[in-house]
């Protein structure tokens, strides 16, 4: 049997929330502003900034509690909802309703073919780890998918203290299990693949549907195990 290491990423490669981040905060308001006028094009430019993940060169070990790290993104969510026109004690409020929204569970799907390709490439004897920008709730979020047995370990950044493609990010998927052959998957091309050769991984580009240079994550498991 093969021996290795594969990192996957998560959002947009095993799986994704519907709507992200800008569908999150119409979900949001929606429920607290009902019949409101702002659309997707208002809001995705108020949240192009001030994740932890749009500033990767800073690490962010304090906020590697999840309260923590919660806190900060409601000045990010509070400060959008307020250049919409909403007081900003509303705006707060509307804030703190982010976190439950977000990790609404039915917001949550896999990717197709993921299950399958995790185990195939499981049933290889390829160790598989999770390593993405995301929230302290990711390893909660793979269990409600029902696939978090297919990892040795989930990293989630926000608990980690760094951002993909920070060298550090990769440095803790690799300890996992260090001196065999590694490949970083993911749908990123900075976070990701230039990253993850920046610290010598081998690395595939996937899309929902492959084309162009971006495989299908079947086309990538084949890529792995013809190559491992």
């Amino acid at each position: 049997m093969a021996e290795g290491l594969v990192i996957w990423d998560f959002d947009g490669t095993l799986g994704q929330r519907t709507g992200s981040w800008t569908g999150c905060a119409l979900e949001v308001l929606d429920q607290h502003r009902p019949g409101h006028i702002w659309t997707r094009s208002d809001v995705a430019p108020l949240l192009s900034s001030g994740f932890p993940w749009h500033t990767p060169e800073v690490p962010h070990p304090e906020l590697s509690e999840p309260g923590q790290w919660w806190a900060r993104l409601e000045i990010v969510f509070s400060d959008a909802f307020a250049t919409l026109g909403i007081s900003e004690v509303k705006a707060c409020e509307l804030a703190r309703e982010v976190r439950p929204t977000y990790l609404t569970a039915a917001a949550w799907s896999l990717a197709e073919h993921a299950v399958t390709v995790l185990e195939r490439l499981r049933s290889a004897g390829w160790t598989q780890v999770l390593l993405s920008n995301h929230v302290p709730e990711l390893p909660e979020i793979l269990t409600r998918l029902g696939c978090e047995h297919y990892f040795s370990e989930v990293i989630t950044s926000a608990t980690l203290g760094y951002e993909k493609p920070h060298p550090a990010a990769f440095q803790a998927a690799t300890a996992v299990l260090p001196d065999v052959e590694m490949w970083m998957v993911g749908d990123n091309p900075v976070a990701d693949i230039a990253g993850a050769r920046e610290c010598g991984l081998n690395t595939i580009l996937v899309g929902a549907n492959g084309g162009g240079q971006r495989l299908s994550l079947p086309a990538a498991a084949g890529r792995i195990l013809s190559q491992g």
